[in-house]
């Protein structure tokens, strides 16, 4: 990336992680006020995901940096694990759910409710922005750290939708059913980000159709045998093998 897009990159990256941190805060005061066990959970849940922003941010730095130039390969290769471990989060998420915030009857349930929309705001904004960079320089770890801002907001819907409904019918039904929405679509985005980075991490292809371009690109520039067409997905780069028959009538230089 050129120095300008970079520093803009990295700007919109800090402001991702800044409106995460308001979320936080914002979970953690209701907490503080309401004695609300959801939203204390919700605010220790942003904790690890401001942890895993802050390490995606420096894997972005590291996959840019002018070690990437000596081991593109190796350095690339991290923000597919980086997108395994941000997946792994979001199964965290959905495991959160089942093992935590079923466990018990949620208290004061329209302040919190208010919380927790006014918390969603800005980690929704994280989300989107991120999504927005992780577009624009094609990171798998950006991406998966994208979805898992919106799971994560999806997730503060349903409680906040939960809350709200289960204090206007007087049920707490309403609110394990919205969350019972959320895990399932939580769960949808986690294994679909797992496959992904399994795939980038195994150098499984992520796309034929890919491969049949790169087929016919060749085909019109050379009327050489195409034998073998391997692309390796490393992070936001494809590395291509391609393997060639050629005339053996041709000398080398011809070939």
């Amino acid at each position: 990336m050129q120095n300008k897009q970079n520093k803009r990159i990295y700007s919109l990256l800090y402001i991702s992680l800044l409106a995460s941190i308001t979320t936080f805060l914002i979970r953690l005061a209701g907490y503080l006020l309401l004695a609300n066990e959801a939203l204390l959970i919700e605010a220790v849940h942003m904790l690890v995901d401001i942890c895993a922003s802050a390490a995606v941010i420096f894997v972005i730095y590291l996959v840019h940096s002018h070690l990437a130039s000596k081991y593109p390969y190796g350095l690339y290769k991290i923000d597919d694990l980086a997108s395994l471990f941000i997946s792994i989060i979001v199964l965290g998420v959905a495991w959160e759910i089942t093992g935590g915030i079923f466990a018990y009857a949620p208290k004061f349930l329209f302040y919190a409710s208010i919380v927790e929309i006014a918390s969603i705001v800005p980690l929704a904004a994280a989300g989107y922005v991120k999504l927005r960079v992780s577009r624009k320089i094609g990171s798998p770890s950006i991406r998966s750290d994208a979805f898992h801002s919106l799971a994560d907001s999806l997730e503060g819907l349903a409680v906040a939708i939960g809350l709200f409904l289960s204090f206007l019918l007087n049920s707490v039904i309403v609110y394990y059913i919205a969350l019972l929405i959320a895990l399932l679509a939580l769960i949808a985005i986690a294994l679909d980000l797992l496959k992904n980075s399994i795939y980038g991490i195994l150098d499984l292809p992520k796309s034929r159709k890919l491969n049949k371009k790169v087929e016919k690109i060749i085909s019109r520039v050379s009327k050489a045998k195409i034998k073998t067409i391997k692309l390796r997905w490393a992070g936001q780069v494809i590395f291509s093998e391609i393997v060639l028959e050629m005339d053996p009538r041709l000398s080398i230089e011809e070939a």
